[in-house]
């Protein structure tokens, strides 16, 4: 009897310090389950604000209804976006969405599955003064002449590939103001055109890095499947044209 009383302290003893520990590690546990289903909530309205805020800085005043980012998926979804700078030019899509596995990258191996595009509307132009844009950005000109040759980056060892690329109700716009204003232009109407396509599909793999069965070279790129165009035309103001581009 007597030798069971202590025990029976001691085990009351131990009590407080273990529930006091497991609440601990509950609240612990409890706020990093909060914070990070916070921060994935929060993350399509951060990638939101950031493309419109970097849009804004360059010029083009954009806005995007919404982002869907399914991390378990390997999903990114970009709808209902547009933007337009001050000379008027500028973009629209429905949706951009990109597809990916995680399970690749312990092979260092970033794989893309899908990209798709729907409804888009973009352009490239050049101005008079040979300045460049595409959708509305203006890109600066490099200045590799003044700069001082670098050193070849080491290879990397992670390789990168990407699989099927749709775009759906697509229209491209091109637009050359120097060519336009030179009288002795040939074709000017290919200075200014825009051209439209239902689909245009890209179905294989486009892979960027090292690969075993291939020699190294300058470009580690290698390319393999098949496009597939449907339903092209090809307008100039009010000209449109079929396979044969005239005027």
């Amino acid at each position: 009897m007597g030798g069971g009383i202590p025990n029976s302290k001691k085990k009351s003893k131990m009590k407080p310090k273990t529930k006091k520990a497991t609440y601990i590690a509950s609240g612990v546990i409890l706020t990093l389950v909060v914070l990070t289903v916070v921060t994935v909530l929060a993350l399509p309205n951060v990638i939101r604000w950031s493309a419109e805020s970097w849009l804004r800085d360059r010029g083009v005043e954009a806005r995007i209804e919404a982002v869907e980012l399914d991390l378990g998926e390997g999903l990114l979804a970009v709808k209902g976006a547009r933007g337009k700078a001050a000379d008027g030019a500028g973009f629209e899509f429905a949706e951009i969405s990109v597809r990916w596995l995680w399970h690749t990258l312990t092979d260092k191996r970033f794989v893309i599955t899908a990209v798709e595009l729907r409804d888009v509307s973009s352009g490239l132009e050049f101005t008079a003064d040979g300045q460049m844009k595409i959708a509305g950005l203006a890109i600066p000109a490099g200045e590799v002449e003044n700069s001082a040759p670098e050193a070849a980056p080491e290879p990397s060892e992670w390789q990168v590939e990407v699989g099927r690329v749709a775009l759906w109700n697509t229209t491209f716009c091109y637009k050359d103001e120097g060519r336009l204003a030179d009288a002795d232009t040939a074709l000017p109407h290919l200075a200014d055109l825009c051209v439209s396509w239902d689909s245009v599909v890209w179905s294989g793999s486009t892979r960027l890095g090292p690969e075993a069965s291939r020699p190294a070279g300058p470009l580690p790129l290698s390319v393999s499947g098949k496009l597939v165009i449907d339903d092209r035309q090809i307008a100039n103001r009010n000209a449109i044209f079929g396979s044969g581009i005239s005027r």
